[in-house]
């Protein structure tokens, strides 16, 4: 093709995107307008040789400019509207916003046909010496496109801009072998089998009769919010005095620098920590998809992260625009990629992320798109990929590799979308580019979400309203007294309830959850289950759950892939080995039987523990049986703890096999001897291990959890690790310590290690009060009131303070305050707040010329 016939299809398909513009906007549809943004800016990438961004994806309906190349410095506004109020209206705010410091040159661009003329001397006014503007050569229509695109000396830009074109307003084709048509039943096949298996969840529950226990998405998803992922700085302050400590620990940390010699009669520059505390809103979840491109969603286990995910997913599908505010999102194509399955793909086959998506298609959703296809989706079309799983990837070196191959098809495809999942701790090893994702967390559950999850639950397991509604009103008073980590977690929150269902009592630790929760959904026998003649031969279904958790979390650990097959074969194999049966047709026959409970059970389902956490207890509890629980094999149990302490994929395994440990002690003893032995072998990964479960165990000697802290806060202070990991690390550390400071049992102990470690009058020091903040805060609060001649003005401030166990919902807050009448009197205030009333107490001290007897 000549360059001729690239030029008139270039006009053509101007032409046909100028009349699209118009006949929207005069039937009032502005939607093409925010999607003509997303078509201008690889074709203004390649006119100005430029990267510009769409401001919003920042910030929603961005003011007075839309592109922005943040390099050269160059705007553009792209708008409908060709009225000079458009122009003047675009200037002035251009120069009020934020983004003025960035603007070097502005350009408007209009969609449909510029004025033949606009008014130089009103334009002048307003931008003055400000900006060089050209009324002529500044304000563009497609003429003007057209004429830059004309000019290009290289026939493969122009090639460029006609296939861009081609791809938005070609009335067939989206490839040269991919039409409209096609791709569009190729998304309807798509959508229909994703709708299909991604509406339906596995039900804890003990009465649904399914088989496996499903239940609509919808009826019992809770849309979470989320905030931004917590940030923190260095900041360095000179302690002028002589410092002396008398600690003395049974480990070093560092290179060989033991606790007691770090401060003696010098003195130090002591870095501390101090968090950067955002006091923006939360994000709803209507919000999450309206401004960021990229996103990475944090949460904790069982925060929901796949639900969510799922959920989104169907939503864009069934274009349901009651659920994200973002509209354009609903054009977008969606597509999730669990990443443990692409990692494995990709050490098997080779293949990359679209060639993964290519099989992903053609074997989960019976549809075909080639590699080529499917690149030029990405190049021209609206899609979004969700990155489920990070913390799926156990192997570090792995995970790094796959977050490189995120990082590259996103920079690659920059009209592309995507959003990555993952734990916290996994994510901090190989953590995104934050010029190009932002990281949200999932907020924990509140009470009115606890309120409506326990409802949903509920709807789905009891069918008489008599019975729920006592249930659920006596559910929820005794949540009132769990401890919300737990209770505020999505999946502990349906463990809580299948025991609270089956005893009507709560548990109150973690450990108990699971532990009795996996009993009574092993051991529980309801009538509707009976129904279902489901008769296990097998004497210990947990011992087997153990084993097949144990046995496939090494295997997830090196990546191997599972069969069913294999899966038969172990629990085949392994009760034979363990003398349940000598009989190879019993052995079959049981395993065969084992697996339908499991199934029935939702525990395991398709190759995999319904959920990663059940994996991970199984694991634990088999680690406790075979190593612990035997004395001639405690060594060998030191070793596995020693060995994996610092990798995220065994945090929650150690995590409860030090607390199923701790569960059966009656002194201080093994507990205290664990952690002595994981410090001298890795102080600082025990470090931050046990200081993030220290909330949880409960034989700790006094003095050990005194060490503990101790150790962490040096570790934060320590000048000694420079590098990136380590400053993770830090970040870690730091917020395991803000998170136990909420606790009161630690107050006495964190505030006894910072006294011993800088010898200071008290702790109430600048860069000290990063866990003072938690408990105290001022309200400034002025007024000014007019009425005819009559004018008053008070101002003032107050000092708040918490009061009782849990700082997000004290028991009491008592205030006590100062506020000014001007010119008339001073006003000591003293309040107190509790359960959502206010008591107060004023007094007005005169101060003006007024005789006394006003007072």
């Amino acid at each position: 093709m000549n360059q001729m016939e690239l030029l008139n299809d270039i006009i053509r398909y101007l032409g046909i995107f100028q009349e699209q513009v118009k006949i929207s906007t005069s039937n009032n549809q502005y939607d093409i307008n925010i999607h003509s943004e997303n078509v201008l800016i690889p074709i203004f990438n390649k006119i100005f040789d430029g990267n510009f961004e769409n401001l919003n994806y920042l910030q929603k309906n961005a003011e007075a400019i839309d592109l922005l190349d943040y390099k050269s410095g160059i705007a553009i506004q792209v708008t409908a509207s060709r009225q000079l109020a458009k122009i003047k209206s675009t200037l002035e705010k251009l120069f009020d916003s934020e983004h003025k410091k960035h603007v070097k040159q502005l350009y408007i661009y209009i969609l449909t046909e510029r004025q033949p003329s606009y008014n130089g001397t009103a334009i002048a006014k307003i931008i003055g010496k400000r900006l060089t503007f050209d009324i002529k050569k500044n304000i563009w229509d497609a003429r003007d496109l057209y004429k830059r695109v004309q000019s290009f000396t290289d026939i493969d830009s122009i090639k460029d801009v006609k296939e861009l074109l081609r791809m938005q307003f070609s009335e067939l084709y989206l490839s040269e072998t991919l039409t409209k048509s096609g791709f569009e039943k190729i998304k309807a096949a798509y959508s229909k089998t994703c709708l299909t298996n991604f509406s339906r969840l596995n039900f804890f529950g003990l009465s649904v009769q399914r088989k496996p226990r499903e239940v609509d998405l919808y009826n019992l998803f809770v849309q979470p919010k989320f905030t931004k992922s917590s940030t923190y700085d260095f900041e360095t302050i000179d302690v002028i005095k002589s410092m002396k400590t008398d600690i003395t620990l049974p480990w070093k940390i560092g290179k060989e620098l033991p606790i007691n010699d770090v401060f003696l009669n010098t003195t130090h520059k002591i870095r501390l920590l101090s968090t950067i505390w955002d006091n923006k809103l939360d994000t709803e979840f209507s919000e999450i998809l309206s401004h960021q491109k990229h996103l990475a969603i944090l949460g904790n286990p069982g925060a929901g992260k796949s639900s969510i995910v799922k959920y989104a997913i169907c939503k864009i599908l069934e274009n349901d625009q009651t659920v994200f505010s973002y509209k354009q999102i609903y054009e977008f194509f969606p597509l999730r990629v669990e990443l443990h399955k692409y990692n494995q793909a990709k050490n098997e086959r080779k293949l990359g992320i679209i060639g993964y998506i290519e099989q992903l298609l053609a074997e989960e959703y019976q549809t075909t798109i080639s590699q080529s296809d499917f690149k030029q989706l990405l190049k021209h079309q609206q899609v979004i990929l969700f990155f489920d799983g990070m913390d799926e990837i156990f192997d570090i070196q792995q995970r790094i590799g796959v977050r490189n191959d995120i990082e590259s098809i996103v920079k690659l495809y920059p009209h592309m979308r995507s959003v990555v999942t993952s734990r916290f701790e996994s994510y901090s090893e190989v953590s995104l580019d934050k010029k190009l994702f932002k990281a949200l967390e999932v907020k924990s559950f509140s009470d009115d979400e606890i309120k409506e999850y326990v409802g949903k639950w509920y709807s789905l397991e009891e069918s008489s309203v008599k019975v729920r509604q006592h249930e659920t009103a006596d559910c929820i008073k005794k949540l009132q007294d769990v401890d919300n980590e737990l209770k505020c977690n999505p999946l502990l929150l349906s463990l809580i309830l299948i025991l609270y269902r089956n005893e009507l009592e709560i548990p109150t630790s973690k450990l108990e959850i699971y532990e009795n929760c996996t009993n009574t959904i092993v051991d529980h026998r309801d009538s509707k289950e009976k129904k279902l003649m489901i008769h296990l031969k097998i004497s210990n279904a947990v011992g087997i759950f153990s084993a097949l958790g144990h046995w496939q979390f090494e295997n997830d650990m090196k990546q191997l892939p599972i069969s069913s097959e294999d899966v038969f074969k172990f629990i085949k194999n392994h009760l034979i080995i363990k003398g349940e049966f000598s009989d190879d047709r019993q052995a079959s026959q049981s395993a065969e039987e084992f697996l339908e409970f499991a199934k029935v059970r939702s525990i395991y389902f398709e190759n995999k523990f319904t959920h990663k956490t059940f994996l991970e207890y199984f694991t634990a509890y088999y680690l406790f049986s075979q190593y612990y629980s035997k004395p001639q094999n405690h060594n060998a149990l030191l070793e596995v703890i020693s060995k994996n302490i610092g990798l995220s994929s065994w945090a929650v395994v150690l995590e409860l096999l030090v607390c199923k440990i701790d569960s059966g002690q009656i002194d201080f003893e093994i507990i205290d001897s664990i952690i002595t032995d994981q410090f001298k072998k890795n102080p600082i990964q025990a470090t931050i291990f046990f200081v993030s479960i220290i909330r949880y165990i409960k034989n700790i000697s006094p003095n050990l959890s005194l060490h503990l802290i101790t150790a962490s806060l040096l570790q934060l202070a320590s000048d000694e690790f420079e590098n990136k990991s380590q400053e993770d690390d830090k970040e870690i550390l730091f917020n395991h310590i803000v998170a136990i400071h909420k606790l009161p049992r630690f107050h006495g102990q964190i505030n006894n290690a910072f006294e011993s470690l800088i010898k200071l009058d008290n702790l109430n020091q600048e860069n000290l009060v990063i866990f003072a903040l938690e408990y105290s805060y001022i309200t400034i609060q002025a007024d000014h009131s007019m009425q005819k001649s009559y004018q008053e003005t008070i101002a003032g401030a107050m000092y708040g303070l918490k009061l009782g166990p849990e700082l997000e919902k004290p028991d009491y807050v008592l205030h006590g305050g100062l506020f000014l009448r001007w010119n008339d009197a001073l006003i000591p205030v003293v309040k107190l707040d509790h359960a959502g009333f206010s008591f107060a107490f004023s007094y007005d001290a005169n101060i003006s010329k007024l005789k006394p007897a006003s007072l």
